[in-house]
């Protein structure tokens, strides 16, 4: 329902980026939980866990013929958001995610590793949707803040 609102408000923006924040500290803990640092699958990394929660959101979407829009700004926050979820704002996640410290830098460092590269994959597929290209720009310009 918020993402589909029809401007780009405060409000809107602001639940999305918290949901999509939910999404990437979620992902972090499934990728991460087992009882050593291996990953579950190194296929699937944490911008793919992100992108690919949100396909059944995509098919709900059309099958209730909602706004186009909607699900890809959905999308669209919550991969904003992974770098500051992860690297937090000021100087780091640690402290303030109760999250085993080997598992956050794993997570940080397949950011700084394969990240770009699997947003480039997950921009390919949001850009084929119905989307506003200017928030490819700011997907970026938040990534390149931390990264």
């Amino acid at each position: 329902i918020t993402a589909c609102q029809p401007d780009d408000t405060p409000h809107r923006n602001a639940t999305l980026e918290n949901i999509g924040s939910t999404i990437t500290t979620l992902a972090l803990r499934t990728r991460f939980s087992g009882t050593n640092d291996t990953q579950t699958n190194p296929e699937q990394s944490l911008v793919w866990m992100v992108s690919h929660a949100f396909r059944p959101v995509f098919g709900k979407a059309q099958s209730f013929h909602a706004e186009p829009r909607a699900a890809s700004a959905a999308l669209t926050a919550t991969l904003g958001v992974i770098p500051e979820t992860i690297l937090g704002n000021s100087g780091g996640a640690k402290g303030k995610m109760s999250v085993d410290p080997k598992h956050l830098e794993a997570a940080v460092n397949e950011l700084r590793t394969r990240g770009f590269g699997d947003l480039w994959n997950a921009l390919q597929h949001l850009s084929s949707l119905d989307t506003d290209r200017r928030s490819i720009f700011v997907i970026m310009a938040k990534w390149a803040t931390f990264l």
